[in-house]
């Protein structure tokens, strides 16, 4: 079962709704299309299954990593992330957040809407822009389906749909091991071997494009990616290292696509203040 801090947090409180009134009334977020499309054609059963799928993953990561127990930077996090979510996340998913306690700097994309991100991963972090960026490229990988399409994910029948039901309970059913193969693939693109690099490459422009639409700083998110990039933080960045491109490609691209967007100098907003005193 998912932790209470994981089920969370669509408060609906003023901070919530403040977010809210600042993505919406971005000039230049008028008339961008919700991020749904995908060249695959995937049915409810798919849908169904990744859900389901994606619940049995978070919980054996959360098995084995615990949520960092900080209310406040939970509470930010899951706030900002269901703003974002609801401006460029899949409309048939329910985005969830949560932050690990763990040091490695990293996040990690679930299917099924689940996003973690790490403790180490936001101290780094100078700003709410930062935090953004990362929110954004983590939802793509969501949004485009990566991890599904690398294991080849699908609700194609309806004894499978059933062995993920009931696995979440504990049960033990025919697709059991077939349930296992695939979360054991999965666990490995997300701590092992990565997706593929272009696939990466997809969500940094599309968290920084979405950034743009909102106003928000992206070279702010390009430095998160230089800092990380700092051998000071070597031993923090095992996991991201073997599962990701180089850092300084990964940058270099995202540089010569705001170059094509012609937004080299735009500057806009960091929320420095404001995160500084949501996470410390």
């Amino acid at each position: 079962m998912l932790t209470k801090r994981l089920i969370l947090l669509m408060k609906v409180n003023r901070f919530v709704v403040f977010i809210l009134v600042i993505l919406l009334a971005s000039p230049v977020y008028a008339g961008r299309a919700r991020a749904n499309k995908t060249a695959i054609k995937y049915t409810e059963d798919d849908t169904i299954a990744e859900i389901r799928f994606g619940r049995n993953l978070a919980a054996r990561i959360l098995g084995q990593i615990k949520t960092w127990d900080n209310d406040k930077v939970s509470d930010y996090v899951s706030i900002i992330g269901t703003a974002l979510a609801s401006q460029m996340g899949r409309s048939d998913l329910n985005f969830k957040f949560a932050v690990l306690d763990s040091p490695e700097i990293n996040a990690y994309a679930i299917p099924g809407g689940y996003i973690f991100i790490t403790r180490g991963a936001i101290q780094l972090m100078e700003n709410e822009a930062q935090l953004v960026g990362v929110i954004a490229h983590e939802i793509s990988h969501i949004n485009n389906r990566h991890i599904v399409k690398k294991i080849n994910l699908r609700g194609q029948s309806n004894a499978f749909l059933s062995s993920l039901g009931v696995a979440a309970g504990g049960g033990a059913v025919s697709g059991a091991a077939m349930l296992d193969k695939l979360l054991d693939e999965a666990a490995d693109l997300l701590f092992e071997i990565g997706v593929e690099k272009k696939f990466e490459t997809e969500s940094d422009l599309e968290a920084i494009k979405i950034m743009i639409a909102l106003n928000y700083d992206w070279k702010s998110y390009v430095r998160f990616l230089e800092k990380i990039d700092n051998k000071t933080y070597q031993n923090r960045r095992e996991v991201i290292s073997k599962t990701h491109p180089p850092l300084a490609d990964r940058i270099r691209q995202i540089e010569a696509e705001a170059g094509k967007l012609s937004t080299k100098t735009f500057y806009g907003r960091k929320h420095q203040k404001r995160f500084h005193e949501k996470t410390h």
